[in-house]
């Protein structure tokens, strides 16, 4: 009976453990499959307008093209042409579009990368084709089950650049978290670094260095660490 009993507080004490490296595998192979997808889909869209600078990381002194709302429009509906979409979901003047996102939003949470709640899914952490503000914004449920918004051609000032939204595993499989399974991929250096919410000098729910670092597997508050392994710490 003793024996069973330290088996069974060992097993207590090791299974959350394990429990924990194989989400975090899952989220890891997630994003390495949805980062892959979204990059060579972005270039070769972009590529098409001689735009494929736009996906490259950018330097400091360099500036992101007054793309025309009119190239900005034509060049998302060749990058969703280019995705196994199987539904789509819309914000229309902040409202949802249709009883599909509604569901959605409704039904499903938004959690930062410390796992705070943020809210209600929100459909505009998937930006709008054309700029922030704009009425309208949709984002694609793929057929992996993953999701991905369109892109979006920011130009407020020379450290901008693209921003495409991925939810690895899509909204109806959790965690739902930034920097675990939603990322933020963008070609700009404008809060390049901001991940953690706990860091100085950056906004909060602003996480577009997340998708750097779980690129480079580097800890965004210690390098000496690995991304991955310190997922659920």
């Amino acid at each position: 009976m003793i024996t069973l009993g330290i088996i069974g507080v060992v097993a207590a004490l090791t299974l959350p453990s394990v429990i924990n490296k194989f989400k975090v595998k899952q989220l890891e192979t997630a994003f390495k499959k949805s980062s892959a997808v979204l990059e060579d889909t972005l270039v070769a869209v972009l590529s098409e307008y001689s735009l494929e600078y736009m996906a490259n990381k950018k330097g400091a002194l360099e500036q992101l093209t007054n793309v025309p709302n009119e190239d900005r429009a034509a060049i998302n509906e060749l990058f969703a042409e280019k995705l196994k979409i199987i539904n789509v979901a819309t914000i229309r003047a902040g409202a949802c579009a249709n009883q599909f996102t509604c569901n959605l939003i409704s039904k499903n949470k938004l959690y930062d990368y410390s796992g705070n709640l943020i809210g209600n899914y929100q459909i505009n952490a998937f930006p709008s084709a054309y700029d922030h503000g704009q009425s309208v914004v949709d984002f694609y449920l793929l057929f992996d089950g993953s999701a991905v918004g369109q892109i979006n051609f920011q130009h407020h000032g020379p450290k901008d650049g693209v921003k495409v939204t991925i939810d690895t595993n899509g909204p109806f499989k959790g965690p739902n978290r930034y920097g675990y399974d939603i990322f933020d991929f963008d070609s700009g250096y404008y809060w390049a670094s901001c991940c953690d919410n706990n860091k100085s000098g950056c906004p909060s729910h602003v996480f577009y260095g997340c998708y750097n670092y779980a690129k480079a597997n580097q800890n965004p508050s210690d390098s000496s660490k690995g991304y991955w392994e310190s997922l659920y710490k």
